[in-house]
């Protein structure tokens, strides 16, 4: 698997701007997403018998599915209080 050093030629300065500055629903989605892709990660490295890297991803993925659950209560906050355009 390759594992890149950036994004799309962004610093990690810049993709964490751009990911806190999208709107809280989306970002709750964009976490739901690398959750299940750090739980993918974590079956395979469990199926290659990395008990270690296998463990800390499922525990990576659990905090960042907490993360998105937060999130989704920060959106319900504030969407109250937004001119909301149609998705």
């Amino acid at each position: 698997m390759e594992h890149p050093l950036e994004v799309d030629g962004m610093s990690h300065i810049q993709l964490a701007r751009k990911i806190a500055n999208l709107r809280y629903d989306e970002m709750q989605k964009l976490l739901d997403e690398v959750a299940v892709m750090l739980i993918l990660d974590a079956n395979k490295d469990k199926a290659n018998n990395r008990p270690q890297t296998s463990a800390a991803l499922f525990e990576v993925a659990e905090k960042m599915i907490d993360a998105s659950s937060r999130t989704g209560d920060l959106w319900d906050i504030c969407k109250k209080h937004m001119e909301l355009e149609d998705d």
